[in-house]
């Protein structure tokens, strides 16, 4: 786990995760960071076996509020 490498993501909203990290964020409850394993449908049907994308989602919080979040792709899940 130490030697992972995460890109940053660009979320906007036309992103087809969307929805998902919004669902995620909004059941964070305080927490600083959340990984998100979303099934890769592309590879999976190429590979005809599951494969997943993770996500890591680091957010700043401002008393119990959401001050701003940033997107991690996790490179060579």
């Amino acid at each position: 786990m130490e030697n992972e490498v995460w890109n940053r993501y660009a979320l906007t909203k036309d992103c087809a995760f969307f929805l998902i990290f919004q669902q995620v964020i909004k059941q964070t409850e305080g927490k600083d960071v959340v990984i998100v394993k979303v099934l890769n449908k592309e590879r999976s049907e190429k590979l005809r076996k599951e494969c997943y994308d993770f996500y890591k989602l680091v957010i700043e919080h401002i008393d119990k509020d959401i001050d701003g979040i940033e997107v991690f792709k996790k490179v060579g899940s």
